[in-house]
């Protein structure tokens, strides 16, 4: 037996497809594929907003290459996909000081993770002085 639920009003649907495509790829470099997805299946169906909307959502890995990220990730094979996913130069070094939650030496999980020399470079201060112009 099926329930009838009423319709989503248009701008409720908008709202809900636009947080779902937009939130995943900015929570987390993992979200990216979920959002390419979203977008797709949005924008075909035409169920996403107004056209601006829709547009904003159609290169969601673009999107997601846009934002910085820190290297604190919990593992080696997370640190390579973040970096792989992300442009290499918006990787940069993280710790969780002062809180004891992170790596104990944040510099030998970044080398443990195996990354090309540049890539490590870069994620162990490169890419923060460029960012930082210093």
């Amino acid at each position: 037996m099926r329930s009838r639920r009423p319709s989503p009003s248009p701008r409720s649907s908008s709202a809900a497809c636009s947080s779902a495509c937009l939130g995943s790829a900015s929570a987390s470099p993992t979200g990216a594929g979920r959002s390419r997805s979203c977008s797709a299946a949005s924008t075909t169906a035409g169920r996403c907003g107004p056209t601006s909307t829709r547009r904003r959502l159609v290169r969601p890995r673009n999107n997601v290459r846009r934002l910085y990220v820190d290297s604190l990730t919990h593992g080696a094979a997370t640190l390579r996909l973040v970096v792989e996913t992300m442009a290499p130069g918006a990787v940069m070094m993280g710790s969780d000081y002062p809180l004891n939650m992170g790596a104990a030496d944040p510099v030998a999980h970044v080398r443990l993770a195996g990354l090309d020399a540049m890539v490590e470079a870069g994620v162990l201060g490169g890419n923060a002085r460029r960012f930082l112009g210093t």
